[in-house]
């Protein structure tokens, strides 16, 4: 989830799980994320507050391709002819995951490459689990910007409960494609947007500590655009972001139909399962 203030703008399981880092944020919106998956750690849960938990993120490995060739945007902003010159770009491009070409059984082939791509070792699980700072540089016009965001699992909430935040309308057929895709891939192939007031910069400064001086986990150029993330796999530096997030509601910005998929997904297969079960989460930047 990206930090706003004064100044700025896996194995897989029976249940939704695994998580990876294809799909870009768009630089022409605050509303585009980069991951896909989740796998929450389990930790207690306070279901009266915003929730999140570390994840175990499922990502490309080293290979001779360029990261930056792998990488996609979220199928709601990718064009037929994008989508095109995506497939041509790289046979691992993430974009036969998260936005497959209508042929066929679309679903049953985006999960059997995600499967074969574990399977040859082109994306590979995290052995530990973790929040994953995530700084997108691009530009907007002249103007060179960045712009932080942290990926984690975020607890689902309805939004009657007054946690988690929606503010759009949603449609019944995009909502059906991705609860498609979900139940094929078991896996949130890219990230809802949250936003949250950090107006003091607690939240940010104390993020920043923790990446300061230190080698990004995953580093990509696309275009002009670059993308650098660190995972931050210590208790401290987790407990501080999750203690810090519980004293604030979160707006989903965009992904209302990624969220409403997470919570059809959840009434669906979720019943009797435990509080801090993975399927009780979605993934959030």
């Amino acid at each position: 989830m990206p930090l706003s203030g004064p100044t700025t703008s896996m194995p897989m399981l029976a249940r939704a799980s695994a998580c990876a880092f294809p799909a870009l944020p768009a630089p022409t919106t605050s509303a585009r994320c980069v991951t896909s998956g989740i796998v929450a750690a389990r930790v207690p849960q306070n279901p009266d507050v915003a929730d999140v938990a570390p994840f175990r993120a499922l990502r490309y490995s080293e290979q001779p391709e360029q990261l930056g060739q792998l990488l996609c945007p979220p199928y709601d902003v990718i064009s037929t002819d994008e989508r095109e010159r995506l497939y041509g770009q790289s046979p691992h491009n993430f974009v036969r995951v998260e936005f497959p070409k209508p042929d066929g059984d679309p679903y049953a082939r985006a999960a059997a490459d995600l499967t074969a791509w574990r399977l040859r070792g082109v994306m590979k699980q995290d052995t530990a689990a973790a929040i994953y700072v995530h700084d997108h540089e691009f530009s907007i016009g002249k103007t060179r910007v960045r712009r932080r965001g942290i990926h984690c699992a975020l607890r689902l909430h309805r939004p009657e409960e007054g946690i988690v935040m929606p503010h759009e309308l949603t449609f019944p057929k995009a909502k059906e494609d991705r609860l498609a895709l979900l139940r094929a891939t078991r896996t949130n192939t890219s990230a809802i947007f949250g936003v949250f007031e950090d107006t003091r910069g607690e939240i940010a400064g104390g993020i920043s500590r923790h990446i300061e001086g230190t080698k990004p986990t995953a580093e990509a150029t696309v275009g002009d655009e670059q993308h650098r993330v660190w995972a931050i796999g210590d208790r401290m530096g987790i407990g501080e972001f999750r203690d810090a997030l519980a004293k604030r509601r979160v707006y989903i910005a965009d992904g209302h139909h990624r969220y409403e998929t997470a919570l059809a997904y959840l009434a669906e297969r979720g019943p009797g399962a435990s509080a801090d079960a993975p399927i009780g989460y979605v993934l959030a930047y």
